[in-house]
């Protein structure tokens, strides 16, 4: 019983985490579209969609750590990119330099 409470609480806060992520959709400049304009085309997709690649893409290559240590919403850590596994693009792969 104990178990379903527990995991009761923490589907609820991964459910407001979910609402809380959705709430913010940043503006980009004029030279950011003009470069995810391009990098869509090279991996034939539209550039939401590679936006998102681009992110997943990124962030093994950050310092996890760090980000951590400066995160300001430690209410999240349950649901964080940062925290679990995201899918490889190999389309989008091939366009870093190694």
């Amino acid at each position: 019983m104990h178990n379903t409470s527990l995991y009761s609480k923490k589907l609820s806060r991964i459910q407001k985490a979910k609402t809380r992520l959705r709430l913010y959709s940043p503006q980009i400049n004029h030279l950011s579209v003009f470069v995810l304009r391009r990098i869509g085309w090279a991996i034939n997709q539209p550039m939401t969609t590679s936006l998102d690649q681009i992110i997943a893409a990124v962030l093994p290559r950050l310092n996890i750590s760090t980000i951590c240590l400066h995160c300001k919403d430690k209410l999240l850590c349950v649901v964080c990119p940062f925290r679990t596994q995201l899918p490889v693009y190999p389309d989008l792969e091939r366009l870093f330099v190694k």
